[in-house]
Parts: structure tokens; C-alpha cells; sequence
């Protein structure tokens, strides 16, 4: 039991961590005109147009996936935790069993999601790459 809570404090201080670095990188008080000026600057900056990435991104792609990673990793171990904590389906009050059911249902369908966005992440640069094909 001491796994699993452990396992959920680290899921939590890994969604507080990505929510302090966006707002930290995007602060909600940025408008919209000041993204847009902020995006110009960096589509006319040299080396963006050189093929460089823009440090704010690669950082923050980096760091996302490392939470990513963390959280995937996070998920196997409570996975694991509720599987081998399944009580025997037996007749009659199969409640827990229920329960622990959808609980692993739930929890893989989340890791699911993490791997799509670890894929999503993947393809950044090639679409980078697409993009700045078309520009340049």
C-alpha cells in the first residue's frame, strides 16, 4: 500500500511540476498580440531561419517528456500494485473485484493516452522539418 500512495504523490508533484514550468514559460497574463509579436520575432530571428530550434520549445519538449516518461513509469507501478492486489472473483460479492477492475481499466487507458503523447513528441521535429522545408 505504501507503493501505491507513494505512486500517486509522484503523479501529483509530476502534474505540479509541468503546470509550474508552462506558467512559468507562458505566463497567463501574456495576450494574444504579445504572442503574436513574440512568434514574429522568432520566425524573423536568423537562426530559426537557419534550421535552429527555438530554445524555449526544445526545453520545454525535453522536459515534457521526461515528465511524460516519469508518469508512464508511475502508471506501470500502480498497474502492477492494483493486479496483484486483485481479490479472486468468487460467487457472489465480487465488489472488489469489480472495483479493482475498473481502477486497472482507468489506469490503462491513461497510460494509453501518455504513449500518444510521447508519439505526438516524437514527431515534432520531422514536422519542424516539413515546415521549414516550405518556408525556406
Amino acid at each position: 500500500e505504501n507503493d501505491y500512495n507513494a505512486s500517486l504523490i509522484k503523479l501529483i508533484d509530476l502534474a505540479n511540476k509541468a503546470h509550474t514550468k508552462l506558467q512559468h514559460s507562458f505566463p497567463p497574463t501574456l495576450t494574444t498580440s504579445h504572442l503574436r509579436k513574440q512568434f514574429r520575432d522568432e520566425l524573423s530571428n536568423e537562426d530559426v531561419l537557419n534550421g535552429e530550434s527555438n530554445s524555449t520549445v526544445t526545453a520545454l519538449l525535453e522536459e515534457t517528456e521526461s515528465i511524460l516518461e516519469s508518469v508512464q513509469s508511475t502508471l506501470w507501478s500502480i498497474t502492477r500494485h492494483v493486479t496483484l492486489l486483485t481479490p479472486t472473483i468468487e460467487d457472489g460479492n465480487n465488489f472488489g473485484a469489480d472495483v479493482q477492475s475498473m481502477v486497472l481499466k482507468f489506469v490503462q487507458e491513461r497510460e494509453s493516452l501518455i504513449s500518444g503523447y510521447m508519439g505526438d513528441l516524437a514527431t515534432y521535429f520531422w514536422q519542424r522539418g516539413n515546415c521549414m522545408e516550405k518556408i525556406g
